[in-house]
């Protein structure tokens, strides 16, 4: 992102967003923002074979696949990357 930008809080300089998009079998696609950088990169890329084969529409064995699966930071998924899926 060039523009800096702009929201309620004020304005954030320099700052990166990831778009994520998500395809189901049904041909439906889920778009989200969250972040960007190398850390929320890593952590969707974890974040994937907890969620292939999910019912979407299913979001709190989503958000429990994603929150419980905590060994370590390295292996954490942030709350930015749960929220954006």
């Amino acid at each position: 992102m060039e523009t800096p930008l702009r929201w309620s809080m004020g304005v954030e300089t320099g700052t990166t967003r990831g778009i994520i998009q998500a395809f189901t079998d049904g041909d439906i696609v889920g778009i989200g923002e969250t972040y960007g950088g190398n850390t929320v990169e890593h952590a969707i890329e974890l974040a994937k074979p907890y969620v292939l084969g999910l019912d979407p529409l299913e979001t709190g064995v989503l958000q429990h696949r994603l929150g419980v699966f905590r060994i370590g930071y390295e292996t954490a998924i942030p709350a930015v990357v749960r929220a954006a899926v």
